[in-house]
């Protein structure tokens, strides 16, 4: 099951979150159109051999995204990203996302660097209840304090009762709001 989706549209909920993100930029959607030779989830490493083979440039920023597919939009998360940029100005996501895709929300963030350890995610509730605030909270500490602290060549290594707990309050998620 896929479990994210491109938001259907840039409503005030995805400007507000991206603004919490880079107030420089605004979201808009990105055209989807993978090439066969990309990697799925090395983003980075796809821009930089295009830019190599067919010039253009790289644009950093963020995959804006809502969670769950198919449950109810409880969660909005970003992912940092890199898209393409020809010598024409057109901007492309070039990496493979899930079959359903055809864009993209993105969000340039020029103020966010590469380095040696990964870029982790992040998660806004776009529902007023203590169980998504709690599930929101146990993401972003998982980013900050796991996956921002891990090497980009290595695997996050997340305490299992963590991703237990997130589980949990899933479940409970889905229960409480699956039919709205």
């Amino acid at each position: 099951m896929n479990t994210t989706n491109t938001p259907k549209e840039i409503d005030d909920s995805v400007i507000n979150f991206c603004k919490s993100i880079t107030p420089y930029s605004l979201p808009e959607y990105i055209q989807l159109r993978p090439e066969s030779w990309c990697i799925p989830n090395e983003c980075y490493n796809n821009v930089k051999q295009k830019v190599g083979k067919h010039g253009g440039k790289r644009q950093l920023g963020w995959r804006i995204q809502v969670m769950p597919d198919p449950y109810p939009k409880f969660m909005i998360e970003a992912v940092h990203h890199a898209i393409w940029i020809s010598e024409t100005g057109e901007k492309i996501d070039i990496t493979p996302q899930p079959a359903s895709a055809n864009r993209i929300v993105f969000v340039s963030d020029d103020s966010t660097k590469l380095g040696k350890y990964r870029i982790g995610e992040k998660y806004h509730a776009l529902l007023s209840c203590p169980i998504v605030n709690e599930y929101v909270r146990l993401c972003n500490l998982e980013s900050t304090k796991y996956l921002s602290k891990t090497e980009l060549i290595k695997t996050p290594n997340i305490p299992s009762e963590l991703l237990m707990k997130q589980r949990e309050l899933l479940g409970q998620i889905i229960r409480k709001h699956g039919g709205k």
